[in-house]
């Protein structure tokens, strides 16, 4: 070891290379001070690199850097040695650091030139001035494409959030991810209350159960229109709403969110179902207004055959002696006579054409004296209440025989409702209708939504029973013609219809209130009259039919033969001269005959132009003063619009005695009594 470093720095025979510079001192200072600096700065470098590569190691050339930080290095350990030989002749340390140097030159050159390609492709530092400057650029541009974008987003929630149509956005699981204000509007929730849960929470089951169904048609077809929806609002009514929808997808095609508008057609079905159940009314009147025609012809048919028959009958009572064998059938065929008539009457009644006879009436009193039928009718396990009428109630204004059968059509229909043990309820309230002419409180029970009453007071008479009820369907078509709940054969379907055609005729109207499981009250509302003595039915003798006065002849004009020839035999036989005709222009030509004329008794309905109220008034006008008494089965109320004046009517059918009593009346009260001459061209003696 010794040895070694003896020949390294030993002098070995060899002079320092100071002896070369003969010692000159500021030759040999020029060369150490030159060779020192210069070491001084090589080792410097190494330093600097290494600094540099062990802070940027991302270059990814910190091997190179380490290899020129050993070239340089050894580089400088060369003049620090060259400082060394000047005094010390160490050279075999110095070629051995020169070879040293040498092997790092080498491979330091070798590795640069591969490395110089890459060198070539770094940017100049005008490239980096303009690569920045590109890059600050696209920064610029970078920060204002974010702040329109940031300014199109914020005005397309505006815009989303105030449009005016209720607008909602749904992920793929359905939850609410957007939620317009108007769409919250509708639903009566907040921004809060929406967002995160699924729509169809606020969806009703038929929307729950069709939402699979409609969302693979939405994501086949891309969007939908006119889906039918009901949402629930925050308070619990329900919305109907039609949904359009389409869904939006990612740049792959997977759909990431639907959106849907909706618009509120609640009123629209309102009014159309309000529509629906119109036409449903109008329906049923034009139904009732057919059936009403066609048995408004049937009766007055059956009553022109039932005024032949009761005058028939009349002609054999008084043609055969009290005690001959024969009175008893005709007793038993007028008794018939006169309910087939109480029948049409019901006929009439429901086509409200039958002539009326109303007058102030207690209907309290009257249902306690019809009180033992309706028992019988109801049987013992459903008894009958009558409710006492409070002080000072009114009475009402109408015909007591209709009345009567409105009374038991509806405790039969109320015995009917009973399964098994129940109550009827029988009484009467006093109601005042104003202008409007709604009953306070009750238009929604009425029969007709725009049914309304004359101003004035009226009296409720109401039926209830605690039976089944009826369903609102059911309600709706309690009045309609043939509508019937019982079984086949049990019931016709009339009643009610005829009594709501009785009430209506007489003023008034018909009020049910109902509902599964909580009974039925049905309320004839009739018009009502200040309190009086009501008057009451008594039996009186029998009436004789007066006879006629010397000369007194009548023009009896009917256009049915039957009803003609029938007419005319009962008053012949009473002494009576007579004159036929069959309509009003036969009649009018016997009018403008000279010949005495006392009385026109006439039907009203008639074949050709002219009516009988027609020929009534041009009678009047030929022969001023000539009394006129009509026959008619319709309502009087029709004729009181076409007839000036009060007006003589006897209803058909009628009987001899009574057509008799009406004709005496009729001449009593005339002023003409002179005879304007024997009328012989049609007299039938």
């Amino acid at each position: 070891m010794g040895e070694a470093l003896n020949s390294l720095f030993g002098a070995s025979g060899l002079t320092p290379h100071g002896f070369c510079l003969l010692w000159e001192p500021g030759l040999i200072w020029l060369q150490a001070g030159s060779d020192a600096l210069i070491g001084l700065a090589y080792f410097s470098i190494p330093m600097a690199l290494v600094w540099f590569v062990s802070h940027r190691r991302d270059r990814g050339l910190g091997w190179l850097a380490l290899l020129f930080a050993g070239f340089i290095l050894a580089c400088g350990s060369t003049h620090f040695l060259a400082v060394l030989t000047l005094w010390v002749p160490a050279y075999w340390l110095e070629g051995w650091v020169k070879a040293a140097t040498a092997v790092l030159s080498v491979a330091t050159a070798v590795v640069l030139w591969p490395v110089l390609n890459r060198a070539l492709t770094l940017p100049s530092p005008a490239d980096l001035q303009a690569a920045n400057a590109a890059l600050a650029r696209q920064v610029a541009e970078h920060e204002a494409t974010a702040a329109r974008l940031s300014e199109s987003e914020a005005r397309f929630r505006a815009i989303y959030a105030a449009t005016p149509a209720p607008l909602l956005c749904a992920d793929g699981e359905g939850r609410l991810i957007a939620v317009s204000d108007h769409c919250l509007d509708l639903l009566g929730y907040s921004r809060e209350e929406v967002l995160g849960r699924r729509i169809t929470e606020f969806q009703d089951e038929a929307g729950v159960a069709a939402r699979s169904s409609a969302l693979g048609a939405l994501y086949q077809s891309g969007e939908l229109r006119g889906l039918e929806r009901r949402f629930r609002h925050k308070s619990g009514a329900w919305i109907d709403t039609l949904v359009s929808a389409r869904v939006e997808c990612d740049a792959a095609g997977r759909p990431v969110r639907n959106v849907a508008a909706l618009v509120d057609v609640t009123g629209q079905r309102r009014t159309e179902a309000a529509l629906a159940a119109s036409e449903d009314r109008l329906r049923q009147a034009q139904k009732i207004q057919v059936v009403g025609q066609l048995t408004g012809g049937i009766a007055h048919d059956f009553n022109n055959m039932l005024t032949v028959i009761g005058a028939c009958l009349d002609l054999l009572q008084r043609g055969l002696p009290a005690s001959h064998g024969l009175q008893h059938q005709i007793a038993l065929g007028r008794s018939a006579t006169d309910k087939a008539a109480l029948l049409t009457g019901q006929l009439l009644s429901f086509s409200r054409q039958q002539q009326l006879d109303p007058r102030p009436l207690d209907p309290i009193r009257l249902a306690r004296e019809l009180a033992p039928l309706l028992s019988r009718t109801l049987g013992e396990r459903i008894p009958l209440v009558i409710v006492p009428p409070e002080p000072g109630l009114w009475h009402c204004r109408v015909d007591r025989n209709q009345l009567e059968i409105a009374l038991l059509n509806l405790v039969l229909n109320a015995r009917a409702a009973i399964c098994d043990v129940g109550r009827v309820t029988i009484s009467c309230r006093q109601i005042e209708v104003g202008p409007d002419g709604l009953v306070p409180g009750e238009a929604a029970d009425a029969i007709a939504a725009d049914e309304t009453l004359a101003e004035g007071v009226y009296l409720g008479i109401a039926v209830s029973d605690d039976g089944a009820g009826m369903s609102p369907a059911v309600r709706c078509r309690a009045i309609e013609p043939f509508f019937t709940t019982k079984p086949a054969g049990q019931g016709t379907g009339l009643g009610l219809s005829q009594t709501y055609a009785f009430v209506r005729q007489s003023g008034g109207t018909l009020r049910i209130r109902s509902a599964p499981g909580k009974g039925c009250t049905i309320e004839l509302l009739l018009p009502g009259v200040a309190p009086e003595t009501v008057e009451t039915a008594a039996v009186g003798a029998q009436h004789r039919a007066p006879r006629a006065r010397p000369g007194e002849t009548l023009l009896v004009v009917e256009d049915n033969d039957e009803v003609r020839l029938a007419a005319t035999e009962a008053l012949v036989r009473l002494g009576y001269r007579v004159l036929t005709a069959c309509d009003a222009d036969q009649a009018l030509t016997l009018l403008v005959q000279p010949g005495r004329i006392d009385l026109l008794f006439s039907d009203i309905v008639m074949p050709g132009a002219r009516t009988g109220i027609d020929l009534g008034q041009e009678a009047q006008r030929l022969r001023p003063g000539l009394p006129v008494l009509f026959a008619t089965g319709h309502s009087e109320e029709r004729v009181h619009q076409q007839w000036p004046g009060e007006i003589e009517l006897i209803a058909k059918p009628y009987q001899t005695v009574a057509l008799a009593l009406r004709i005496r009346a009729c001449l009593d009260q005339s002023l003409t009594g002179t005879d304007t001459g024997t009328g012989e061209a049609r007299a039938v003696s």
